[in-house]
């Protein structure tokens, strides 16, 4: 198990977000230090991987997280933790592109601004997320790897690839 936390202090943030929460008047959060920074409910083992992302959504963005996965050969991610539309967005977003399988458990999160069932909807049909309860032990299947395919639609693919530079002379 990988354990990430967030911690919001303004030495770590960039330009952007510290006017972002001047503008709204919103003071910074979950400082490290504090129990805003902590893990409630649940704390890792002595033995489990524990990222902070320093004023960042993604998990990806925080060294040595990817590297750690890779190391292990994961290849599927089920997240819980807050927000769905935030964090967890953010993160399954970039595992999705990386090639990690994602699954987010219906009740294991919580979205912060926009409607729950559509934040779930839209991991569903943007990154192919699954969506089980918790209690639904396919929670933990990692997705069979799909026949590589060889066809027309992999044909334009390949022609839309950035193609290497070319010296000129």
């Amino acid at each position: 198990m990988v354990f990430v936390r967030f911690t919001g202090d303004p030495a770590h943030q960039g330009a952007s977000w510290r006017l972002r929460d001047r503008g709204r008047g919103r003071p910074p959060k979950c400082l490290e230090g504090t129990w805003g920074a902590d893990f409630h409910r649940v704390l890792p083992a002595a033995d489990e991987a524990v990222f902070t992302k320093r004023a960042c959504f993604d998990a990806f963005l925080t060294a040595g997280f990817e590297e750690h996965l890779r190391a292990r050969g994961v290849a599927h991610l089920v997240f819980a933790g807050l927000f769905a539309d935030v964090c967890v967005d953010s993160t399954a977003r970039t595992a999705f592109q990386k090639g990690f399988h994602v699954t987010v458990p219906a009740d294991c999160t919580t979205s912060l601004h926009l409607p729950y069932e559509e934040v779930l909807a839209f991991m569903r049909v943007l990154y192919g997320a699954r969506t089980p309860a918790s209690d639904d032990p396919s929670v933990w299947d990692v997705p069979a790897a799909e026949p590589r395919r060889h066809d027309e639609e992999e044909e334009k693919e390949e022609k839309c690839a950035p193609q290497p530079a070319r010296p000129r002379g």
